[in-house]
C-alpha cells in the first residue's frame, strides 16, 4: 500500500500528525463506502475513547477513526490501548473524522510490558516496541515541545 507520508524519526511523526492521543478502542464497526461495483472501499468505523491528548488539540473524549490498510492486517479491536498519530479528515459532506498518520502511527500496549507497531520495519520505530506505553507518552509530549519550538519540521507528502 502507498503511503502519503514516510517518517524518518519519532519528533518529525508528531510534527506531521494532527493529533496524537493515548486511547483505548470503544467499537468496531462497518464505516462508509467510497466508490462503486468492484472499485467500492469498506472503510472501519472504530469509536477510541481519548484517555490522553499527547499533542494537539480536542474537545470530545471520543474520536471516530476510519481504517483502511495501513494497520497491515491487524484491524482495531474493542479493548485495544495504545498511541495513536492522526490527521483529520473532511469527506466533503460534513462528516469529520480521523485517520492514522501513516502505517508507523500506532503502538499497542502489548499487555506484557511492551508496544506492537503494524510496521515496525524502520529502526526508530523497533526501538520505540521495546518501550513501555508510558516511556512513549513522555517520549511524544517531548517530540510535540520540540515541533512546537519549530526544531521538527513536519514531513512533505510523497506524491505518487
Amino acid at each position: 500500500m502507498k503511503e502519503l507520508f514516510s517518517f524518518e524519526s519519532l519528533p518529525q511523526m508528531v510534527a506531521t500528525s494532527d493529533l496524537v492521543i493515548e486511547g483505548t478502542v470503544q467499537k468496531v464497526e462497518p464505516g462508509r463506502v467510497v466508490g462503486e461495483g468492484h472499485g467500492a472501499i469498506q472503510f472501519g468505523q472504530v469509536t477510541v475513547y481519548v484517555n490522553r491528548v499527547l499533542f494537539g488539540k480536542i474537545e470530545p473524549s471520543r474520536v471516530v477513526l476510519e481504517e483502511y490498510g495501513l494497520e497491515y492486517g491487524h484491524p482495531s479491536q474493542v479493548g485495544d490501548n495504545g498511541v495513536y498519530f492522526l490527521t483529520q479528515k473532511n469527506d466533503g459532506h460534513g462528516l469529520q473524522f480521523f485517520r492514522i498518520v501513516n502505517s508507523q502511527g500506532r503502538y499497542l500496549d502489548d499487555g506484557k510490558g511492551g508496544l506492537v507497531a503494524p510496521n515496525d520495519e524502520a529502526d526508530w520505530v523497533k526501538a520505540i516496541e521495546g518501550e513501555s506505553l508510558s516511556q512513549l507518552e513522555s517520549d511524544v509530549e517531548a517530540a510535540a515541545g520540540a515541533a512546537a519550538e519549530g526544531r521538527v519540521e513536519p514531513a512533505k507528502p510523497i506524491f505518487f
